[in-house]
């Protein structure tokens, strides 16, 4: 059985790069430079769609201990011409005395040429039932995050001009795809699934990440995602679609 798949859960961490923003240093220097290129999106990058989601740095300019500095310990590395593979691979923790079947993980894979970023791929499996391209919109709205170094958190807001705008992310498509939520809080107003995910490295230094969806209870609809990393906060806001009128 295939893991469930949703790009929600691996979109915050991949943007995890610009959550540092209000790093130190050589560090700060760099993903805030990569949050810059961001923001102009295809003059640095290019996506390609066709199997998974790829994006590939025309200006690298992350190094591989900024991941580390990040949390993303790579469960696996692979030596490869001028460079290392990694896979990179957390596992969602349950509530006590919950089972389920299936593993519902997160994993992407980052190519390193000469210790720099070179590209990110996330498997195709993740993509079943959310179109890529609303993936690829967040991550344009990275590049324009409003950063409080204070609070150490970015926040987004997706377009609501996109093609993707009048299929937002539902309530039903999270429980089906992401399984029993760690913890779940709902009232008549908002509901919030919050997800847990554990590391999963030989080295026992990665970092835990977690995930809370929160849903407009009456709508069913994504309003916000909060991504809590190991160095900060990601906040998306996502609008609720127009309704059209007959």
């Amino acid at each position: 059985m295939k893991p469930p798949t949703f790009w929600l859960r691996n979109s915050f961490l991949l943007l995890l790069l610009i959550a540092a923003t209000f790093a130190s240093g050589c560090v700060y220097l760099r993903l805030l430079q990569f949050k810059n290129q961001l923001a102009d999106f295809e003059k640095h990058f290019a996506a390609d769609l066709s199997d998974g989601f790829r994006i590939n740095c025309k200006d690298p300019v992350l190094m591989g201990e900024d991941l580390r500095w990040l949390g993303a310990e790579p469960e696996t590395i692979k030596k490869v011409p001028g460079g290392e593979s990694w896979t990179v691979r957390w596992v969602k923790e349950l509530p006590r005395g919950v089972t389920e079947n299936g593993i519902y993980d997160v994993e992407l894979h980052a190519d390193l040429v000469e210790r720099r970023l070179q590209s990110v791929y996330i498997p195709e499996r993740y993509f079943a039932f959310v179109p890529k391209t609303l993936f690829l919109d967040a991550l344009r709205s990275a590049g324009h995050a409003k950063i409080d170094r204070q609070s150490h958190q970015a926040v987004m807001k997706t377009s609501d001009d996109t093609a993707d705008a009048s299929s937002p992310v539902e309530l039903n498509s999270v429980q089906k795809m992401l399984g029993v939520p760690t913890e779940l809080i709902a009232d008549s107003s908002l509901s919030r699934y919050r997800y847990v995910f554990r590391p999963q490295c030989p080295t026992g230094t990665g970092k835990s990440v977690e995930v809370t969806f929160i849903f407009n209870t009456k709508s069913g609809n994504l309003v916000r995602l909060i991504g809590k990393l190991p160095k900060g906060t990601l906040d998306f806001e996502f609008p609720e679609p127009a309704v059209t009128k007959k």
